[in-house]
């Protein structure tokens, strides 16, 4: 009998109990969750930077279709080759990219998730339009303003005597 029980202590050490295997789990699955939500974050922020990136070229090329055209360019696919090497018309989140230029001033807009640019970009270079499922951003360039131009100029040249 006394053999019996021994063994039956023996035996329970071998495996683990099921209550060990549900919190083995449960701190695995946990871990997966963190590590996951900081990788998609990670991804959202880089689609966000080629976005603004995409939308910024864009906007250059656009200025420079304008000067030499006369006009602006309907779609971003009047852009390639000459101007782009490569048509960009939808962003890494799937929207697409629509220019509107107006006397010397263009604009190029595309909807990405909601919250994300204004997680990013608070205030930068990038206007941001809240929306439900999506928020709209814009990119507004201008042509280079030779007034301004030496303004800037002045100002940097007064605060350095």
């Amino acid at each position: 009998m006394l053999q019996q029980i021994q063994l039956g202590q023996e035996h329970s050490k071998k495996g683990y109990t099921l209550i060990e295997v549900i919190i083995a789990l449960g701190l695995m699955a946990l871990v997966f969750s963190i590590v996951m939500g900081s990788y998609q974050a990670r991804i959202n922020k880089a689609r966000l930077e080629q976005t603004v990136d995409e939308m910024t070229a864009l906007a250059q090329a656009s200025l420079d279709f304008y000067n030499s055209q006369g006009t602006w360019p309907a779609s971003p696919v009047n852009l390639t080759p000459a101007f782009m090497y490569a048509a960009v018309t939808f962003s890494p989140f799937g929207g697409h990219y629509q220019i509107s230029g107006l006397n010397d001033v263009v604009t190029v807009a595309t909807t990405v998730p909601s919250g994300l640019a204004q997680h990013y970009y608070q205030g930068a270079l990038l206007e941001i339009l809240p929306g439900a499922p999506n928020d709209t951003i814009s990119v507004t360039r201008g042509q280079p303003n030779e007034f301004s131009g030496r303004l800037e100029y002045e100002k940097k040249y007064t605060y350095q005597q």
